[in-house]
């Protein structure tokens, strides 16, 4: 059967006045009924985003097992929520090692009860907007890991816009990306208001296809 992802930038789970809205971002993973959803900037009690281990919260809201993996400290990173067993969970480090943000990714093999795993990888790159060499990097390293995969799904907030160098060596290497391929139009995920751009992305292997594909509209973050 198909299997429904769902990629999600908490942004620490304040929308942009300062509100923290976590139930409504549980509403909106809920709207959706994704198997497998893949989270960026996820605090786990940082005091200055109230002490609120989004991630377990979300676990027990959802009903959804999760995998963590830090970058900044132990409390700010990556996360997979999933509806379907989780094997062979890996964290990774991106570079460089000295960043104030520093950068990684996750990886997990998902059950989907056919004959192969999906290998699910989620990340978050470097953000300034003239970051496009160290997002070069950070994307060599990505595409280390998944060049002998198949079933791959990789997603995330990339900070990269669709015809950077960055997001053109993901398309060089052969993966798919899914928005793109599946003709949704407007395409923009950022900012939540008034979105201009995309930065975030589902990219595929090309043993996947991409069956429906929709870039929610969400009010809280």
């Amino acid at each position: 059967r198909p299997i429904r992802i769902f990629n999600y930038n908490l942004h620490n789970g304040f929308d942009p006045d300062g509100r923290l809205t976590i139930e409504e971002m549980a509403q909106a993973i809920e709207a959706e009924n994704p198997d497998v959803v893949l989270l960026q900037e996820v605090a786990r009690g940082w005091l200055i985003y109230g002490s609120l281990d989004m991630l377990e919260w979300l676990s027990q809201r959802l009903g959804m097992a999760y995998v963590y993996a830090p970058t900044t400290g132990p409390l700010w990173g990556n996360a997979i929520l999933s509806r379907l067993p989780i094997e062979n969970v890996e964290q990774h480090t991106l570079p460089p090692r000295d960043l104030l943000l520093r950068r990684g990714f996750v990886t997990a093999q998902v059950d989907t009860g056919g004959d192969r795993p999906l290998n699910v990888i989620d990340t978050h790159l470097h953000n300034p907007d003239d970051g496009s060499d160290v997002r070069v990097h950070q994307v060599e390293t990505l595409l280390d890991y998944v060049q002998d995969l198949s079933g791959v799904v990789l997603a995330g907030d990339l900070n990269a816009e669709p015809d950077s160098p960055e997001m053109k060596m993901l398309e060089a290497a052969g993966l798919r990306d899914a928005v793109a391929e599946a003709g949704v139009l407007p395409d923009f995920t950022f900012p939540s208001r008034g979105a201009s751009k995309r930065i975030d992305y589902i990219w595929l292997s090309p043993d996947l296809t991409p069956s429906e594909v929709a870039i929610p509209t969400v009010r809280c973050v």
